[in-house]
């Protein structure tokens, strides 16, 4: 019999996106899989309400739903610990509300999984559909990060976000599972996986899509600005497997986002700007200036 995979939907603040996310998981190829909602809308709020009718309509699906309600809002690391916890499958996938996955993803990394029994995650590409722009634009993610790749999660700042992953569970239950930090959650984990010698993997095709909405727009909250702090930090203590011009490469890319969060505020602004400038010669500049004009144009980022 196939392994049973556990996926994770934790959902706060879209309920009327939950069906799409929900469909997509109905339309896997792969047969033996559980789902677990975590509703992290206070109890008795609208949103709360709706997640539970659209749970109840959905019923038996593939192995059933469980639905876990939050008294109050926890945030999406320890609703997603919440859910872990609360799975059965030998594999998890997180799948946020707001997002798809393509009916093959879950079979193609099952197999993965299944013939590499070293890797501990195994995520695949995807492509990112700015649900309101009328030029249709798209961009694809396709990382080719595998193996015990924390030298190159340090120099690119991410390798893939939850709901491209497929992990095992107790290679993940091992390190306590997501870190509650205010942001920078998905790339905390998989170097919390590389640095207990994990393995992971990838499978080249797109089989997640991201959405983005107009309101998803490059926060400047305390609250991401703390979290990108915090993984700066973490990236810093392997600062030794770097060159010198890496380094500076990513002190360039930290810099540039800090420049972004810290926009309207001159100070701030005007001291990773210079950082910028120094290390700018160092990096691919340009191509990572187009990327982050490209946001502020469409002024948003998930």
């Amino acid at each position: 019999m196939d392994k049973l995979v556990s996926v994770v939907i934790p959902t706060y603040g879209r309920a009327e996106m939950l069906t799409r996310a929900l469909d997509s998981v109905k339309n896997q190829t792969y047969e033996n899989i559980e789902i677990i909602v975590v509703n992290d809308n206070p109890e008795n709020t609208e949103n709360a309400k709706v997640v539970n009718r659209i749970v109840e309509q959905y019923g038996q699906l593939k192995k059933g739903i469980t639905l876990i309600k939050n008294i109050t809002n926890v945030g999406g690391a320890e609703a997603r610990n919440i859910g872990l916890r609360a799975t059965n499958g030998e594999y998890v996938s997180f799948l946020d509300d707001d997002d798809e996955i393509l009916p093959k993803k879950i079979e193609e990394q099952v197999k993965y999984l299944d013939e590499n029994r070293n890797c501990a995650l195994v995520y695949c590409f995807a492509k990112t559909v700015f649900d309101d722009d009328n030029e249709d634009t798209v961009i694809y993610t396709k990382n080719h990060f595998e193996g015990n790749c924390l030298k190159e999660l340090v120099l690119d700042g991410t390798i893939a976000a939850t709901t491209q992953w497929l992990c095992r569970k107790s290679d993940v239950m091992e390190i306590n599972g997501f870190e509650n930090i205010p942001s920078k959650q998905d790339s905390t984990l998989i170097m919390d996986l590389l640095e207990r010698g994990k393995m992971i993997g990838f499978v080249p095709e797109i089989l997640s899509v991201y959405h983005v909405q107009q309101n998803n727009s490059i926060s400047t909250s305390e609250k991401s600005k703390v979290g990108l702090e915090i993984y700066h930090q973490r990236c810093k203590r392997h600062y030794d497997l770097l060159s010198k011009k890496e380094i500076a490469a990513t002190e360039y890319k930290f810099a540039e986002q800090f420049f972004l969060k810290y926009y309207k505020e001159r100070k701030e602004r005007k001291k990773y700007f210079k950082s910028m400038k120094k290390n700018r010669f160092c990096y691919s500049y340009y191509k990572r200036l187009y990327y982050f004009l490209f946001f502020f144009k469409h002024n948003r980022n998930k």
